[in-house]
């Protein structure tokens, strides 16, 4: 659906005398700061040189740490969890044992694991600390039923411009919690296992991020990925010869919902599994909706008749799955007296899209053909057509009523019973 980047971080090898976790900086960038958010730092050493990776993570307990599983590092040999260096209680704590991960490695176009990359599937990962933190207490993970909300906030570890790589500040990602029919076809009722959320970006060295909706200090969900908005777009140009529509590239960050996670024991949810194929399918069914929404749709005007309406897909220069059809009015029955003639109204529709995928029926044009009524009998007339030109080429020709009625026909008009 969209291409995803990891808010996992990795640096330039510093020498092996200067690499020490004591000189790590983490300060509040803002007016206030979780004491509970740090980094979780890998090095890496080889041939002299470090090589240093990071993410954001937070205390869950006063041992136990969580970050993304993607931020997992199984060959290094050493990892640390450094909380903020501007307050009292700062801590460094080596992780040890690994105690829960939840993690599905992407893959590139040829099949092969990335095992550093996210793949939009739930993903985790809760740390062992060698000695307990006992002067920051923990955050505390959200359960239970699915919580409505309109905001999610991140609090997160940046890189300080201009700084070295080991001076960061924790800033926040505000993000709108929304529907998107493409994207997102899901409501927050669902509990579904996986959530975006829009008008944000993250930036590296995110992932790992604890998550809070308005008002609630629980932990709602866990940041561990932002939309390539430009390579998104670029395989769009690429692969569909188009332009993307709006809603296919708002900035928007994906994230873990922790009221589905199965830790430390069963959520106990009925959570809901999102999946490419499954919002396709749910995107794919609002389409359907829409266009069958079209044949009851009343006609455009007062007639002394009612009718059945037949949509035909037009061909058109739109980008799908933008649309426009010709819904015609087939009279089926009379009202009152018609007089002397008999009127088949037309419109020219377009389904198009708003920011969130949500699709909507517009009139563009609004026409009528007038047939003179040659012979009236007991339940219908004939009549002999003065046909407007249809609003476009059909995507069948052949689905044409003009031409599938010719210019003299007979119509049966029975009294409506209503």
């Amino acid at each position: 659906m969209q291409t995803l980047l990891p808010m996992n971080s990795g640096n330039p090898s510093f020498a092996n005398d200067d690499w020490d976790p004591t000189k790590v900086s983490l300060v509040c960038g803002l007016k206030s700061c979780p004491l509970q958010v740090g980094v979780l730092i890998f090095p890496v050493r080889s041939g002299g040189l470090v090589d240093v990776y990071r993410c954001t993570a937070f205390l869950i307990d006063n041992d136990k740490i969580m970050s993304n599983g993607h931020c997992d590092n199984p060959g290094a040999r050493e990892g640390y969890f450094i909380t903020r260096t501007d307050i009292p209680q700062r801590a460094i704590r080596h992780v040890t044992q690994r105690l829960f991960k939840a993690f599905t490695p992407a893959l590139d176009k040829n099949g092969k694991v990335d095992p550093e990359d996210t793949s939009g599937r739930p993903d985790v990962l809760v740390f062992q600390l060698d000695v307990p933190i006992a002067t920051i207490p923990p955050l505390h993970l959200a359960h239970g039923p699915a919580k409505t909300y309109q905001t999610l906030t991140g609090y997160v570890a940046n890189l300080i411009p201009g700084k070295s790589f080991t001076t960061m500040a924790i800033g926040q990602v505000t993000c709108a919690v929304h529907r998107n029919e493409l994207q997102f076809p899901y409501n927050l009722s669902e509990s579904p296992d996986m959530l975006t959320v829009y008008k944000c970006n993250a930036e590296k060295g995110n992932s790992g991020s604890p998550m809070f909706a308005e008002g609630s200090a629980d932990v709602e969900a866990i940041l561990q990925g932002s939309a390539d908005v430009d390579g998104t777009a670029a395989a769009i140009r690429h692969d569909e010869k188009r332009e993307p529509h709006d809603y296919e590239i708002q900035h928007n960050i994906i994230a873990t919902n922790l009221r589905c996670l199965d830790y430390p024991s069963a959520s106990g949810n009925h959570c809901v599994s999102v999946t490419d194929d499954e919002s396709v399918t749910r995107f794919n069914a609002l389409i359907n909706s829409m266009r069958a929404s079209l044949a009851a749709r009343p006609a455009p005007g007062t007639f002394p008749t009612e009718f059945k309406v037949l949509s035909m897909e037009l061909k058109t220069q739109l980008v799908q799955p933008e649309t426009e059809f010709e819904d015609f009015y087939y009279p089926t029955c009379s009202t009152h007296s018609l007089g002397s003639s008999l009127a088949f109204p037309s419109e020219l529709v377009k389904m198009e899209f708003d920011e969130w995928g949500e699709p909507s029926i517009k009139t563009l044009k609004e026409e009528s053909s007038t047939g003179s009524v040659t012979h009236q009998f007991s339940n219908g007339v004939s009549v002999k057509m003065n046909w407007q030109p249809p609003f476009g080429p059909y995507d069948i020709p052949s689905n044409d009523p003009r031409t599938q009625l010719g210019n003299s026909f007979s119509i049966a008009l029975p009294g409506c019973s209503s």
